[in-house]
């Protein structure tokens, strides 16, 4: 399994900032949370994969924020997460920290 090492991490806030980065360096693998307050992370997910350049980056969904609502439908969304082209949908709130580590190494190496 790789570890935290192994793996540069690059952290941004917005969407817009991912393309810039995604413009500028290869990535490897694009994990995204699925409830973002400023941006829709579908509409994310399907502009990555509507590009020929980052079409084939594993994308993983971490579903942070277990509201009530998010409960019910968390199903669903991950079936849309999917049909959009995301590699893994992830509820972090059922997993330890290790075991979100070893979901992100398994779509790493999806990637190589």
């Amino acid at each position: 399994m790789l570890s935290p090492g192994d793996y540069q991490l690059i952290f941004v806030d917005r969407p817009a900032d991912a393309f810039e980065i995604l413009g500028q360096k290869p990535i490897h693998l694009i994990v995204s949370g699925v409830h973002q307050e400023e941006s829709n992370s579908y509409d994310f997910l399907n502009r990555v994969k509507a590009s020929p350049h980052w079409k084939e980056i594993p994308f993983v969904f971490l579903s942070l924020k277990r509201t009530q609502l998010a409960n019910q439908v968390d199903h669903a969304l991950e079936l849309a997460a999917k049909a959009l082209g995301a590699t893994k949908y992830v509820s972090v709130d059922a997993l330890t920290a290790a075991e979100i580590q070893a979901e992100i190494a398994r779509c790493l190496t999806l990637a190589v």
